[in-house]
């Protein structure tokens, strides 16, 4: 049956593309109706690579492929980010023959953490790469403790390349479940943004072997940082790919001496970029195609993805969907000095979750600057988010918008740099809003 679901699978998505309407996922949905173990039956390349974490997934990945692309490799990968099961089974579908062979030597999957353990009982990948794990969508994934517990049963048994976030107490646990793995750790050394106490941090508050509340000698973000248990040997890993800030503002970093150049500002993105270049080390890719490949990196998909106005001004995109994610966004927004205003753009549809209750654990504070003119707020709970502003005790001018559109009009008419950060469905709406408004 699953032979059958495969050339159903494809037929499907050959309608599809004739009548020039993508597919998306359709192809794979269906497939998947028809023969649920259909994934079993491909013939996979010699290379089979995992991404996941909740957040800096799709930097990973995509980073990643392109270092696989310029090291000679042909890879087959859900760049776009549909990386729920159906969005891989679609993937495989389009990249193979009709009696499932597929073509490349890679096969590299963005995999939702909450779809693991489910294409898992599939695909056998042979690496796997963990970033981070946040609270995220609540009413969909329920506490942070929930995907970990999923998580453990995944790699309870496998017996590859585990590539863990090393200062992360929540991903670094995994390696207590998964004893036939070939573990390795990335993370970064304290830099002059590390702090010593944080506000943020509230999971992976405690050890997993003995229940002791974790130290920290320094935290990054959120809970991200150097943790360890004074009861026993938790948090005591050495770090293999250790990154060393050099000059954040620059965007310039080393791991293990060897320096890298990155296009963005951001500690968060320099440990997206660092899985990247941990697992390309992992894989044998030079140190040179590495450096050239992390400095000509672009996501463009909102991804800090810089827009320049009509108005000649540039406005900044930034893709926020948790309290962490939008601490970090906000962050960067802080470090800016000069008059700016702030757009943030927040839906309640069925991928974002319909609670919104996290914005109160974000710190909103962050945005209430003297240089910070006004703020903006769009999408379908423009409302709450104004509340919550007004809540945060910023005394600009808070203007709640109904439509995207207005937004455009209203950022171009400002004569200022603006930043706009939008939550997962009401990123793209807005990434076609701005181009719309810019050069």
């Amino acid at each position: 049956m699953s032979k059958i679901a495969i050339m159903i699978g494809k037929i499907i998505q050959r309608i599809l593309w004739m009548m020039k309407r993508g597919g998306g996922t359709l192809p794979g949905t269906i497939a998947l109706k028809i023969a649920p173990t259909m994934l079993r039956a491909f013939t996979y390349p010699k290379e089979i690579i995992i991404v996941t974490g909740t957040n800096g997934k799709s930097t990973v990945t995509n980073l990643l492929c392109e270092i696989l692309e310029k090291s000679g490799k042909s890879v087959i990968c859900n760049r776009e980010g549909n990386n729920l099961k159906t969005g891989a089974a679609s993937l495989l579908l389009k990249h193979s023959s009709f009696m499932g062979r597929i073509s490349g030597d890679v096969l590299l999957l963005e995999v939702d953490e909450l779809s693991v353990l489910r294409v898992m009982e599939d695909v056998t990948p042979t690496c796997i790469v963990i970033n981070n794990f946040f609270r995220d969508q609540l009413d969909r994934a329920g506490e942070m403790e929930n995907i970990v517990r999923r998580m453990e049963l995944c790699v309870r048994d496998y017996t590859g390349k585990l590539l863990l976030n090393g200062d992360d107490p929540s991903v670094a646990r995994l390696s207590l479940s998964a004893n036939k793995a070939d573990v390795h750790y990335f993370g970064f050394d304290a830099y002059e943004g590390s702090v010593e106490q944080s506000k943020e941090a509230s999971e992976g508050r405690f050890c997993p072997i003995c229940a002791s509340e974790l130290k920290y000698v320094y935290y990054q973000y959120s809970h991200i940082g150097r943790f360890y248990c004074e009861k026993d040997d938790f948090g005591k890993h050495s770090i293999e790919y250790k990154g060393t800030v050099v000059d954040v503002d620059q965007g310039i970093y080393e791991v293990n001496g060897v320096p890298y150049h990155s296009p963005y500002r951001a500690l968060y993105a320099f440990y997206n970029e660092l899985g990247a270049i941990a697992m390309a080390l992992q894989l044998g890719v030079s140190t040179s195609i590495i450096q050239e490949s992390v400095s000509s990196f672009a996501m463009n998909n909102g991804r800090m993805e810089i827009y320049t106005l009509k108005n000649g001004h540039t406005c900044t995109l930034n893709l926020a969907k948790n309290p962490t994610g939008q601490n970090e966004s906000m962050k960067i927004v802080a470090r800016y000095s000069d008059p700016c205003v702030v757009g943030l753009v927040l839906n309640d549809l069925d991928a974002d979750g319909h609670d919104v209750s996290w914005i109160y654990d974000a710190r909103m504070e962050l945005l209430c600057k003297e240089n910070v003119k006004r703020i903006y707020t769009c999408g379908t709970r423009y409302l709450d988010m104004a509340l919550r502003m007004q809540y945060a005790g910023y005394e600009g001018e808070i203007i709640p918008l109904k439509d995207l559109e207005e937004l455009q009009v209203r950022l171009n008419s400002d004569d200022v740099e603006c930043f706009v950060i939008a939550n997962y469905t009401s990123l793209q709406p807005t990434r076609r809003v701005l181009k719309g408004g810019s050069k």
